[in-house]
């Protein structure tokens, strides 16, 4: 059914869909849809090993990531990766969580790294103690992500809207 904050991506010649919330509470289940053939029906692939809203997805190679987010009421740390030359392994946890929760940010790829950039944490799960990341934090993309480093951006985060983060616009 319709559902709200989870994360998309591409990989190869599918869209893929991760996560979210709907009015049955938490989701963890994971869709694909062929963009060939966007006629044919939704695919199911491994649900996540944790449930999560707010988080970012990406693509490198063979494997699938999903970052950070939110569940149950409070911010997650991990990350897991799904190899799609054999989805039926399912999901695994990389050996290093991000160094802080990371909400709402944006997942970029380039030359075999991945970067999350912006976004914001809720360290104590109190949506009115939280925390915009003016930085962005990167990491080699392998099946198991084993560590992270932070750089910085020379911009104020801006909120946009109902929680889109970018540069430029509003900070508020």
């Amino acid at each position: 059914g319709p559902r709200s904050a989870g994360a998309c991506t591409v990989h190869g010649t599918l869209a893929v869909w991760a996560s979210g919330h709907d009015v049955g509470g938490w989701r963890g289940d994971v869709w694909s849809l062929d963009l060939v053939n966007p006629s044919s029906a939704w695919n199911t692939l491994p649900s996540l090993l944790t449930p999560r809203v707010y988080h970012a997805m990406a693509s490198v190679n063979a494997f699938l990531y999903v970052f950070s987010g939110y569940y149950n009421h409070a911010p997650i740390t991990s990350v897991e990766v799904l190899d799609m030359s054999n989805p039926s392994a399912g999901w695994s946890s990389t050996s290093s969580a991000l160094p802080k929760d990371r909400q709402r940010s944006t997942a970029v790829v380039a030359n075999g790294m991945v970067y999350l950039v912006g976004g914001l944490s809720s360290l104590t799960g109190d949506r009115n103690n939280r925390y915009f990341f003016n930085d962005y934090v990167s990491a080699a993309a392998t099946a198991s992500i084993s560590s992270w480093v932070a750089g910085t951006i020379n911009y104020a985060p801006r909120k946009y809207n109902a929680g889109a983060f970018t540069w430029g616009g509003d900070y508020g």
